[in-house]
């Protein structure tokens, strides 16, 4: 094979390859939702909303969030009141989560205690 053709057909390929992929910007993301809210705890620090947007790859597509493996992207809060919640609130909120994971892929919110907070 000549290597021109083979330069060519790479070249294609990876061009093609490129404009496939979307830019990960987030103008999608839910106005309920801020880049830089905490998701969770990871190794002594919070993680945010935006640091799990990059780690799952996401990307938005007509209006819609999608992660790195195209399923769409759906937050979930969970109930974070300081008193003990009603029993059918908590089975209500985890009917919900499940419906919600059967379909697209779910970053719960997690509730969060003030890191300055903790015992040293």
């Amino acid at each position: 094979m000549k290597p021109w053709i083979l330069s060519c057909g790479l070249s294609l390929l990876l061009s093609c390859h490129h404009n496939h992929k979307k830019a990960p910007t987030w103008d999608c993301l839910p106005a309920e939702v801020k880049l830089e809210e905490y998701v969770t705890r990871r190794n002594n620090r919070n993680l945010t909303v935006a640091e799990k947007l990059k780690e799952l790859n996401t990307y938005c597509d007509e209006g819609k969030l999608f992660d790195g493996e195209k399923k769409e992207l759906r937050f979930f809060r969970p109930y974070c009141g300081g008193a003990a919640p009603p029993a059918d609130l908590l089975w209500k909120k985890s009917q919900e989560l499940e419906e919600l994971q059967k379909q697209y892929t779910v970053i719960v919110m997690e509730c969060h205690v003030d890191a300055k907070a903790l015992p040293q």
